[in-house]
């Protein structure tokens, strides 16, 4: 008789590989947290802005004389001598109540609560512009730390801007006007928002350059809500003329340059774009990614990233604003796809940013 014998195959399996452990749901509330008393740290040094005795003052004047401080209640020697430059007067009318309603504000908080309170609310206005940031960030990637970078590398740039003048305002609405219309809900809120910035600073003009750049997207890339967002784009320009001032804003502009003390000021002046610095920096890094991301990239980062870099380059005070497209222009066009972050990295996430709050911190 025939034996058969069945042959054994041993199959060898490697070992399953072993899954990182999640980390603790606490852990990325913590890390926002942290991210956001880093915020307040940076932006809250002490009250030493040149021009904001002026400003509490003028508000005070406006709040208990219920007038606008025409002429400059301050400064009466000014109205002795000649004018030296077309358009001074209404130069002059122009700085004297464009801010009106910021400066009423300012000094009433000042009243309530001295210079710990203005700095208090300076740090918070800033730190929520950082934070709207970061949430349009996650807007469009969904990536928590992508996010989370991009509201930190706005305030690498706007934490030298922390002064306490009206100027916060616009830096303020601008990111709030973005956020909206990126939001793409509650578009009428716009129009009142315009109302109350043209009156707080003479900056609502770039909202007008903002809602431009959305509403030329809306007609390049066409949606369903264009024609909603070419009514709230009306109406926001023509409510952002009940001010003192109207629309002489443009006018004004024009003037400023040929102002020999506007010329004199730090502040209008270029920005070296040869120097290394937090705007050169993040400009050129936004403008390698989106060219990187060119076929995918949306007009309006386009748009945004380019009125804001030149006028960034054309005046110092104006390179506030890259803190607001470039980190998100980053962000959202990044030619990558980023893998989930492991629970180390995001401990070491915690312990970098613990860190970091010491660094503003010692520093005053």
């Amino acid at each position: 008789m025939a034996r058969h014998t069945k042959s054994k195959t041993t199959v060898v399996t490697k070992p399953a590989a072993r899954e990182a452990a999640p980390a603790p749901a606490w852990l990325r509330p913590l890390i926002l947290g942290l991210a956001g008393i880093l915020l307040l740290a940076c932006f809250s040094p002490a009250f030493q802005d040149h021009d904001a005795w002026w400003h509490l003052k003028t508000g005070q004047f406006i709040w208990t004389q219920h007038r606008l401080p025409n002429p400059d209640p301050f400064a009466f020697t000014t109205y002795l001598g000649r004018t030296f430059y077309p358009g001074e007067a209404e130069t002059r009318y122009f700085n004297l109540t464009h801010e009106w309603l910021a400066q009423m504000f300012l000094y009433l908080v000042y009243a309530a609560g001295g210079f710990p309170l203005v700095v208090l609310v300076r740090a918070l206005l800033m730190a929520a512009v950082s934070a709207l940031t970061g949430w349009m960030a996650w807007r469009r990637t969904g990536r928590f730390f992508v996010s989370t970078g991009a509201a930190l590398l706005s305030a690498a740039i706007s934490y030298r801007f922390a002064y306490d003048r009206p100027l916060l305002v616009t830096f303020l609405m601008v990111a709030l006007t973005i956020a909206i219309l990126e939001y793409g809900r509650w578009l009428w809120i716009l129009p009142p928002l315009f109302l109350v910035w043209a009156n707080c600073h003479g900056g609502f003009i770039m909202g007008w350059v903002v809602l431009a750049c959305y509403a030329a997207e809306a007609w390049i890339r066409p949606s369903a809500a264009k024609r909603q967002l070419w009514m709230v784009t009306t109406v926001s320009v023509l409510a952002s003329g009940l001010n003192p001032n109207g629309f002489r804003v443009l006018s004004t502009l024009q003037n400023y340059r040929s102002s020999y003390m506007q010329s004199m000021l730090a502040e209008w002046r270029p920005t070296p774009l040869l120097q290394p610095s937090p705007f050169v920096l993040v400009a050129l890094a936004a403008l390698l990614v989106l060219f990187l991301a060119r076929k995918t990239a949306r007009p309006v980062d386009w748009m945004l990233f380019t009125v804001f870099a030149v006028a960034g380059a054309y005046a110092f005070r104006n390179v506030i604003f890259m803190a607001i497209i470039g980190p998100l222009a980053i962000a959202a066009n990044l030619p990558w796809k980023w893998r989930p972050m492991p629970a180390w990295a995001e401990f070491a996430a915690v312990i970098l940013i613990a860190a970091a709050i010491t660094l503003p911190l010692q520093a005053k």
